[in-house]
């Protein structure tokens, strides 16, 4: 637990009970939305460092390169 965390129980410790109630509901409820946010297979992590990679290198498809694509999907 880090010392900010253990900080911010401690004043919450100190708050009335409907409060405390309160403040655990959402903070429960940020913990499931992080944890389903973290729900993403490998094998798409690694298709998105990939992707930020190329991204950082400024590396883009060309306009042309994209309509070919698009143009693809055409019948």
């Amino acid at each position: 637990m880090t010392e900010l965390l253990k900080n911010a129980l401690n004043a919450l410790d100190r708050l009335p009970r409907e409060q405390q109630d309160e403040i655990a509901l959402a903070v429960m409820a940020m913990i499931e939305d992080a944890t389903e946010s973290a729900d993403i297979p490998e094998a798409h992590m690694t298709d998105i460092r990939v992707a930020i990679a190329q991204i950082e290198r400024g590396e883009f498809a060309s306009e042309e390169d994209v309509k070919a694509v698009f143009a693809s999907f055409q019948s």
